[in-house]
C-alpha cells in the first residue's frame, strides 16, 4: 500500500511501516545562474523512486528490529550516501541517530549499498541525504 498524504509516504508492511519524506530526498539545489535554485531532477524523480520501489526491502530491517525489541513504537534515521556514475552506492553511513543498534544499523545500511540506483551523467558521484521514519503500525 503507498499513500501519499502531503509530502509523506506511508509504506505497510506486515506490523510497520516505513514512512519518508519525499522533499528531504535531494536537499542539493542546483545554482542556476538568473534563476531560482532546483532540487536536481535525478535526485527528485530517479532516485526517489528507486527509494519508493525499494522500500519493502529497506522495511525488513526495521521488522527484524521490532523482532528484537517489540517495546519500540518509532525511530527516525537520517542516512547519506554517494551514487557513482553508473548507479552504484559507495560510502552509505547512518547520520542520525549516531546511538542506534548496530545490528539494525548494518541492514541499512548494507541494504542501501546493495540497491542498484539508475545511472547519471554527472563526472562526480551524486550526494543524497534522506530521512527515514520507521514506526509501528497502529
Amino acid at each position: 500500500m503507498i499513500t501519499k498524504i502531503f509530502t509523506l509516504v506511508f509504506l505497510s508492511f506486515g506490523m510497520g511501516v516505513l514512512i519518508f519524506n519525499l522533499e528531504t530526498l535531494g536537499n542539493e539545489p542546483l545554482n542556476i545562474p538568473g534563476g531560482k535554485p532546483e532540487a536536481d531532477p535525478y535526485i527528485a524523480k530517479q532516485v526517489k523512486n528507486t527509494i519508493v520501489k525499494r522500500a519493502k526491502y529497506i522495511q525488513e530491517c526495521w521488522l527484524e528490529e521490532l523482532k528484537r525489541k517489540p517495546e519500540q513504537n518509532e525511530i527516525k534515521i537520517e542516512m547519506d550516501w554517494q551514487i557513482k556514475a553508473t548507479g552504484e552506492v559507495i560510502d552509505s553511513e547512518i547520520v542520525q541517530p549516531q546511538e542506534m543498534n548496530k545490528t539494525f544499523s548494518s541492514c541499512l545500511i548494507s541494504r542501501i549499498k546493495k540497491i542498484k540506483f539508475p545511472p547519471h551523467d554527472a563526472k562526480v558521484p551524486k550526494y543524497i541525504v534522506h530521512k527515514f521514519t520507521f514506526s509501528k503500525e497502529k
